[in-house]
């Protein structure tokens, strides 16, 4: 169905992209998860909370945008350059975390 109403060219660029954009949503949804973590065994459950809540919200919210960016009619430019920069995004969001990284 999906291939029916956009088109090969498209399914083509989405069968690519899918997998590794889909990982750094859970690169993302990690990362706020593994901080609220560390809050928690620290007793701060205000903080903690905030995070877990993140830990929904902001992979949530940026799947939406992939998911927008890909049906809107704007060229593949906008789609691509929106996956480069969530790339580029958790790649230097793992490397922060891995650099301050401790067991809980």
């Amino acid at each position: 169905s999906y291939v029916m109403s956009y088109g090969v060219g498209v399914a083509f660029v989405r069968a690519l992209t899918a997998i590794p954009v889909h990982a750094c949503f859970g690169v993302l949804m990690g990362i706020f998860y593994g901080i609220a973590k560390k809050y928690d065994k620290q007793g701060k459950g205000g903080p903690s909370r905030t995070f877990r809540i993140l830990a929904f919200i902001i992979p949530a919210f940026t799947h939406g945008m992939y998911d927008y960016i890909a049906t809107v009619d704007t060229g593949n430019v906008y789609f691509i350059s929106f996956i480069a920069i969530v790339f580029v995004v958790c790649f230097i969001l793992v490397q922060k975390m891995s650099k301050a990284d401790k067991a809980i």
